[in-house]
């Protein structure tokens, strides 16, 4: 894996990608320039703040911290990228990541305050195309289920396993239907202020999660694979938390940054 220190956060994780060894490179500078090991070194923001302890200009202390960004994409893409800034044949501008903004004509309300961030996410029911396709195919599913029902003798000797067969498909169809209605009427408010995150889901006024975490026990945070479709993921310690399924794309990719953000502060 690596010596720790020198350990782009993605390898606790077991991941890797082409900025990893970037990451490794930029400790290992900044073990040469320092005489220290990186883990010695104070950290703002999860990063390694090294500027107070060495001298450096401007413009290379600004190519060293983008090489020890904790965040993957905030990085170099490549090895010929950052040696290309690092010559001043490319400005280090060219790899600067774009916010993400909130999509326009989302109901998703942002409160900020001087002492915290909150979120609030409405129901979504059937206001994004990903909840109209799902709930769609759960329908269908259901209407074909007792069609099949209803044109058999229901637990007659002969006809009993094929009856049962479809009975469980039916039983399996009403399972999904629930499992649509929950994740298409539940609520999310989310409010970080300067040390933990609060995350509840709220379910036709009742409250059934309730998640709290500090930035050091979050381990993950982005927009992954759940089923057919894909959710907003946080993991917390050794446990993951899936919400916002019905979402839309952008507002999954924005709600994954601003979080994102918050534990780099």
């Amino acid at each position: 894996m690596g010596t720790y220190g020198y350990m782009a956060p993605e390898q606790f994780r077991g991941q890797a990608f082409l900025s990893t060894d970037l990451y490794g490179l930029g400790t290992t500078l900044l073990f040469l320039l320092t005489q220290k090991s990186p883990s010695e070194l104070p950290q703002r923001k999860l990063k390694i703040n090294f500027r107070p302890h060495i001298s450096l200009s401007k413009e290379f202390a600004d190519w060293l911290e983008k090489m020890l960004s904790p965040v993957v994409e905030d990085r170099f893409p490549s090895a010929l990228a950052a040696l290309a800034v690092l010559r001043g044949e490319q400005p280090l501008s060219n790899y600067s990541v774009a916010k993400l903004s909130l999509p326009e004509g989302s109901p998703i309300m942002l409160n900020p305050t001087e002492e915290q961030l909150v979120i609030k996410i409405p129901s979504v029911w059937f206001r994004t195309s990903g909840s109209i396709l799902f709930g769609l195919i759960v329908l269908a599913w259901n209407h074909l289920c007792l069609l099949l029902l209803s044109k058999g003798t229901i637990f007659t000797f002969v006809y009993f396993p094929f009856d049962l067969f479809i009975l469980s498909l039916g039983i399996f169809g009403l399972v999904i239907l629930l499992y649509y209605l929950f994740n298409a009427a539940y609520s999310i408010r989310l409010t970080m202020d300067s040390e933990k995150l609060l995350l509840k889901r709220w379910f036709l006024g009742w409250c059934f999660q309730e998640v709290q975490a500090s930035k050091s026990e979050i381990s993950e945070v982005k927009v992954a694979r759940s089923y057919v479709l894909t959710a907003c993921l946080l993991r917390i310690r050794w446990r993951k938390y899936e919400f916002g399924l019905f979402l839309t794309e952008a507002e999954k990719k924005w709600l994954v940054e601003e979080i994102s953000r918050w534990t780099e502060e």
